[in-house]
């Protein structure tokens, strides 16, 4: 998890606050809790906040300990909110190319039932992102949390890679977390030859696919 990653985790908090934290008060929360991922930390500030007793800024340490300790309070439509806040910090950073799994299997089941990982990708930024494909993510969203999630409607999203591989007879797939991706952004890709077919790769940070 970056710094601005941490301060769009934070900016609830802040808005509650109303005052905005100094680029050491970042730092400093961003020190105490960089071990976390960034949707780990938007949920523990929204279980924080709706019970805000504080003239200021809470303790990063109160945080922190709901960072663990959310999953009972939040409501529906926190659980809506911080998975589409997943997919739109994934888009830009994982790429249409990339396989991609997320934490929570209703957001796989969802972007699978709007029509899979590249269709989301390839929407155009603007309205068509931000309010037509928003709309439609929480209300496929909210039905699968009422009706339930199948292992199949919550398997890894394929990427073009993946597509394209199979489509040849080809099949490597890997399938890196997009939490991983987002708090990483090490991902390359790559064209290389194998057994005479030209093959889309992706590369981490360490690793070689």
């Amino acid at each position: 998890m970056t710094e601005s990653e941490l301060a769009a985790a934070l900016a609830p908090m802040v808005a509650i606050v109303g005052k905005p934290m100094t680029q050491e008060q970042i730092k400093a929360w961003h020190l105490m809790l960089d071990d976390l991922d960034v949707d780990t930390v938007r949920r523990g500030v929204v279980a924080t906040m709706r019970d805000y007793q504080y003239a200021g800024f809470p303790p990063v340490g109160v945080v922190r300990k709901n960072c663990g300790s959310m999953t009972g309070n939040i409501t529906a439509t926190d659980r809506v909110t911080i998975a589409w806040a997943a997919v739109k910090t994934a888009v830009p950073t994982q790429g249409g190319y990339a396989t991609v799994t997320f934490d929570d299997p209703i957001t796989n089941a969802t972007i699978r039932a709007l029509g899979g990982w590249v269709r989301i990708c390839d929407t155009e930024s603007g309205e068509q992102f931000d309010a037509w494909l928003r709309k439609e993510f929480e209300r496929t969203y909210t039905a699968f949390m009422a009706a339930g999630v199948q292992q199949d409607q919550a398997a890894p999203l394929a990427g073009l890679c993946d597509i394209a591989n199979g489509a040849t007879g080809h099949d490597e797939r890997q399938t890196p977390r997009a939490r991983a991706a987002v708090k990483r952004n090490g991902c390359r890709f790559s064209l290389v030859m194998l057994c005479g077919r030209l093959t889309c790769r992706m590369r981490t940070s360490g690793q070689h696919h």
